[in-house]
């Protein structure tokens, strides 16, 4: 296939959150599905950009980051983890970087975020007395300034557009949601990896999913759903310690799904030439 190199970049689902060992210790660097398909591939130079609680506007930040250097990225391979788009990047002049805001975390009527709103004005603005303002900055944004519809739209243009550069940089990828689908049409355009065929699975109700979408958590709460319980709040199913869950540690991928996934892919790319 000519790939000498591997680039991956997502939330926490390519990170491989979630994913301990006996004692705790984080070790998902090792079972997440990039670092299982560069092994496949047999290459050495691998990063792996997955980041816990990313938007896809920073999982866009990243990827300019990465590739903003002018040099060959044609023995490249791209892998590309949508994750969710009430995920707002903002900028903090006080910590002068960009912060994942998880606009609708933050309920429009509570008393039990106080918590929250006050550790996000305490790192975000410096000073923990101006929770009230970020409260109502919150709340403002929510009810005034957010629209699914030209989210999903400016997402759109945003991947068409990647899709343009990559390609005119002799540049493959492969693309897929990781915990929501906002693609819309422009997916038949684009080199995206479909995980679910919506249709078959219509009629089923997951709980805590309100509709069945093409993403890789889908996927998986499919195949918890069929193959393991169809309660996916019993956790003594879901362990994120050895020996692992089948399909999930806690919320996030286990090893064993980040290996099916890493098939999948390898697939993907052999059947599209990419």
């Amino acid at each position: 296939m000519g790939i000498k190199k591997l680039v991956s970049f997502g939330c926490s689902f390519v990170e491989g959150a979630a994913i301990t060992d006996k004692v705790g210790n984080w070790v998902g660097a090792r079972y997440a599905f990039p670092s299982i398909l560069s092994h496949e591939l047999n290459l050495t130079d691998y990063k792996n950009y997955g980041h816990s609680g990313f938007g896809n506007e920073s999982i866009l930040r990243s990827i300019h980051r990465h590739f903003k250097k002018d040099i060959d990225h044609s023995d490249t391979l791209v892998i590309i983890g949508l994750s969710g788009i009430t995920r707002l990047e903002i900028y903090s002049n006080y910590q002068e970087r960009h912060y994942d805001n998880h606009l609708f975390d933050f309920k429009q009527r509570d008393n039990n975020d106080v918590f929250a709103y006050r550790r996000r004005a305490k790192n975000w603005l410096g000073d923990v007395e101006l929770w009230k303002e970020f409260k109502t900055y919150i709340h403002i944004e929510q009810k005034y300034f957010f629209d699914l519809k030209s989210k999903q739209e400016k997402l759109q243009w945003q991947i068409a557009h990647l899709d343009g550069y990559f390609k005119n940089k002799g540049i493959r990828y492969v693309l897929f949601n990781s915990v929501e689908d906002n693609l819309g049409h422009i997916k038949k355009d684009i080199n995206f990896l479909s995980l679910v065929n919506v249709n078959e699975h219509k009629d089923v109700k997951l709980s805590g999913i309100p509709n069945i979408e093409d993403t890789w958590n889908i996927k998986l709460r499919l195949d918890h759903y069929y193959n393991v319980n169809k309660n996916f709040n019993l956790a003594e199913y879901r362990s994120q310690t050895p020996p692992y869950g089948k399909y999930f540690c806690a919320g996030h991928p286990s090893p064993n799904a980040n290996k099916e996934l890493a098939s999948i892919i390898l697939k993907y790319i052999d059947e599209n030439n990419i």
